[in-house]
C-alpha cells in the first residue's frame, strides 16, 4: 500500500492522499522503484495504454484513454516524481515516492509486489457511481456515464449533463483522487437551470389556464378565490398577474428532473354583481393563492400536478 509520510505536504494538498493501497498484477520488468517513477510518467506524458501495461487490466477502458489523460494532465500536471527502494523482500518492496500533483505535493510510501516475476503498480481509480446515476444526461470528460462503476486515471474529473433543463457541480472537482488503485465517489449536485425554470414555468401556466378561464369566484380545483354574496354567476374573468418565472422552483434530490413549486400567485378579476335593488355593477378584485405543484421536465410536453 501507499502510505502518507508527508504529513505536511499531505495538508497543504488539502486531500487526496490515499492511506492504503494494494498493488497486484502488471507487466512493468523494471525494479520497484523504477516501475513506480515509469508508471507516473507515462501519466505525465499523456500515454494511457503505456500506463495501463503496469498493472491489472481493468474492467472497463471506456475513460481511460490518451484524449481523457491529457486533458486531466492539462488541469493538474504530474511533475518532480522521486522514488527510491527503501526495502526489498522477496516478492514485496518498499518504495519511497514523491512527487506533484497540479499544486497539491505527494510525499508516500509504495509497498509494491512482483507477480510472475513482474514489479506491478495499480495503475486506476475505482469511482462509484450509482448515487450520480439519477442525474440525466450525465457525462465525464464528454462521455455519456451508464455504469454504476467506472475507471479512471487518478487526477481531475469533469463531470458535466447534456440536459439543458438543469445544471451540474462537482463540490469536489478540487479535492481529487492522486493516488491510484483507490476508490472513491464523486459529490454532484444538479439544480434547476434558467431554461429548466422557464419551461416548469410556461408549464405551470398552461396548467393554470383552466382556473383562468373559469367564470367563477370560486372554481373548483384551482388556488384563487375570492367572496362576493352579490356575485352574479358565470360572469367572472381572472387573470394572473404574478411572473410565474420569478416562482421558488427546486429540482428534487433524486429526480432532478421533478420540479416542486411552492409559492404565492397573485390574481386579479373584474365580474359582475347585483344588489337588493337589482342593479347590476361591474366590480373587480385582487386575491393572492398559494400553490403547490410538481412540473415533471421529463415528460414532453411536462407534465404538471396540482396539489390541493
Amino acid at each position: 500500500m501507499w502510505v502518507v509520510i508527508g504529513v505536511v505536504a499531505a495538508l497543504v494538498a488539502g486531500g487526496g492522499v490515499a492511506a492504503g493501497l494494494l498493488l497486484t498484477g502488471g507487466n512493468s520488468s523494471a525494479g520497484p522503484d523504477k516501475a513506480v517513477k515509469d508508471y507516473l510518467t507515462a501519466l505525465a506524458d499523456g500515454h494511457a495504454a503505456e500506463a495501463l501495461k503496469f498493472g491489472p487490466k481493468p474492467a472497463s477502458t471506456t475513460f481511460l484513454t490518451d484524449d481523457i489523460l491529457a486533458k486531466q494532465q492539462s488541469e493538474a500536471k504530474i511533475t518532480d516524481v522521486e522514488t527510491h527502494t527503501l526495502e526489498t523482500k522477496g516478492d514485496h518492496a518498499r518504495v519511497a515516492v514523491k512527487y506533484k500533483f497540479g499544486s497539491k505535493s505527494q510525499d508516500v510510501e509504495a509497498d509494491i509486489s512482483k507477480v510472475k516475476g513482474k514489479w506491478q503498480v495499480p495503475t486506476t481509480v475505482d469511482i462509484d457511481m450509482s448515487d450520480e446515476r439519477s442525474i440525466p444526461g450525465l457525462t465525464l470528460f464528454g462521455k455519456p456515464l451508464t455504469e454504476d462503476k467506472i475507471y479512471v486515471f487518478p487526477g481531475p474529473l469533469d463531470f458535466a449533463t447534456t440536459n439543458t433543463d438543469i445544471t451540474l457541480k462537482n463540490e469536489s472537482k478540487d479535492d481529487y483522487e492522486t493516488t491510484p488503485g483507490e476508490g472513491t465517489s464523486p459529490d454532484l449536485t444538479a439544480a434547476l437551470s434558467d431554461a429548466g425554470k422557464k419551461k416548469a414555468a410556461t408549464a405551470l401556466t398552461a396548467a393554470l389556464q383552466k382556473c383562468v378561464k373559469s367564470k367563477e369566484l370560486e372554481p373548483d380545483g384551482c388556488p384563487q378565490e375570492v367572496f362576493d354574496f352579490e356575485f352574479v354567476a358565470h360572469t367572472a374573468t381572472w387573470k394572473i398577474t404574478s411572473d410565474l418565472s420569478s416562482l421558488n422552483m427546486e429540482s428534487d434530490l433524486d429526480s432532478p428532473l421533478q420540479v416542486r413549486v411552492d409559492d404565492e400567485v397573485e390574481w386579479s378579476v373584474t365580474y359582475k354583481a347585483k344588489d337588493f335593488d337589482n342593479k347590476v355593477t361591474t366590480e373587480q378584485d385582487t386575491t393572492t393563492s398559494f400553490v403547490n405543484a410538481t412540473v415533471d421536465l421529463s415528460k414532453n410536453p411536462p407534465a404538471v400536478s396540482l396539489d390541493g
